[in-house]
């Protein structure tokens, strides 16, 4: 079902209960928080805070520094290969934390104040003020400039010729009609291309030291001067460049570009008489952390080996992938769009609550494996026509511009942005 013109779902839905094919399995808590899904048949989720997934978020941020930090101290001092491959292991955690942590400060709990929904306790204002101390610390997009680009821009033309993220997608080359191989070797390409880390780069430098208000600026430069004066007094510059630099800058920004590359349907038009909060929830699809389960019983030499390969893939790509890629509600991002009031905080249960009793209104359609949501996105792309490509400069004009894809939206920096008429709520029955 590709780009239909009578609004249907532009990625298909499973029929297959993904979720429900693993109850039989171990460590069902575990596999819930890995896979993104729970399910209705399990005892319910523990309710959780805005406050509890900000201090969940920066602890990831944290405790993946201090273990980078470790790592680099038993590999300045390792001795055998043991301690060689444990100082690496520690590092590569510690990377994935932070990268993981940050990302969830930006695209979970950023992307929510931004709408002014992180939390009915704190005051738009309040969460303004949280959401520029994060992005200060994190080195992104300030509020003004996001609130522009994703709530003013992204969702008034969602997936549309003036998406902004769908013209940064454009100038990285992901365009209608290039063949699916092709496609996918830019996207390999490109996360290690220098030239795409440093465009992310200045987006970013520009984002905080150019084009914000004076007290953004002033508070970006103090924040700068706070880490090279720990990195002279201390004598540490090669600690914050491995432990903090390196994980916030090329790690994150490869991991924004698997997030929002897979994140929607890109390029499909809007039907007629379908509102952009409509045509937006119908591009976006759930995207879980898991392979389907073998058919096969482990008894068996093939079956014993099928399984053998489910659990190391889930080892090996999908943790990971849920860690640093899908983070944070993520993996419930459909659910945000056709729920914006929703509580995002414990987003696997408001996706049952909705698949229980708005399903007929906001079907949703999942995918199992961040590895599928991408294949799938770039085969859409790829069976569009040519034609679709629109014209790649910005529609926020030129003069002053750059875009920031750690954000999930890309048009960096209108600075005069009128607060738009935001989507309703769940249309709760």
């Amino acid at each position: 079902m590709l780009n239909k013109s009578d609004g249907q779902r532009v990625l298909c839905s499973h029929t297959q209960d993904v979720r429900g094919e693993m109850l039989g399995l171990p460590f069902q808590s575990l596999l819930t928080w890995i896979s993104g899904r729970h399910h209705p048949d399990l005892p319910p989720e523990t309710t959780r805070s805005p406050g509890f997934r900000l201090a969940t978020a920066m602890t990831s941020t944290m405790v993946g520094v201090v273990s980078s930090a470790l790592g680099l101290c038993c590999l300045r001092g390792a001795t055998s290969w043991v301690c060689t491959i444990g100082a690496l292991g520690a590092l590569g955690v510690g990377w994935l934390l932070t990268v993981g942590g940050s990302r969830t400060l930006q695209v979970s709990i950023g992307h929510h104040l931004i709408h002014g929904r992180f939390s009915a306790n704190l005051s738009r204002d309040r969460q303004r003020l949280l959401y520029e101390v994060i992005s200060t610390l994190l080195m992104i997009q300030d509020y003004q400039s996001y609130y522009s680009d994703h709530v003013v821009r992204h969702h008034a033309d969602p997936a549309g010729r003036d998406d902004p993220d769908q013209l940064f997608l454009q100038e990285l080359g992901f365009r209608p009609g290039t063949r699916y191989e092709d496609l996918r070797r830019l996207l390999w390409r490109t996360s290690f291309a220098p030239r795409f880390h440093w465009r992310f780069l200045r987006a970013r430098i520009q984002a905080n030291f150019v084009l914000p208000s004076r007290a953004r600026r002033m508070a970006s430069w103090l924040w700068l001067a706070a880490l090279v004066g720990a990195s002279v007094a201390t004598e540490a510059g090669l600690f914050i460049a491995v432990t903090w630099l390196f994980p916030l800058t090329a790690l994150y920004q490869a991991s924004a570009l698997f997030q929002f590359l897979s994140e929607h349907a890109w390029f499909s038009a809007q039907a007629e008489g379908l509102s952009p909060r409509a045509h937006l929830a119908r591009l976006t699809s759930g995207r879980f952390c898991c392979d389907p389960p073998p058919r096969a019983s482990a008894s068996t030499l093939r079956g014993g080996l099928a399984w053998a390969r489910w659990w190391l893939r889930l080892g090996v790509i999908h943790v990971p992938a849920r860690i640093a890629i899908l983070v944070g509600d993520l993996c419930d991002h459909d659910v945000h769009h056709a729920c914006p009031r929703g509580d995002w905080a414990n987003s696997r249960t408001e996706r049952l609550v909705h698949l229980r009793d708005r399903a007929d209104r906001w079907p949703l359609a999942e995918v199992w494996g961040l590895g599928a949501g991408l294949d799938r996105v770039l085969r859409h792309i790829s069976q569009l026509p040519p034609e679709l490509r629109g014209n790649v400069h910005s529609p926020c004009g030129d003069a002053g511009r750059t875009r920031d894809p750690s954000a999930s939206c890309t048009c960096e920096i209108a600075r005069t942005a009128g607060r738009s008429q935001e989507s309703g709520g769940c249309d709760r029955p």
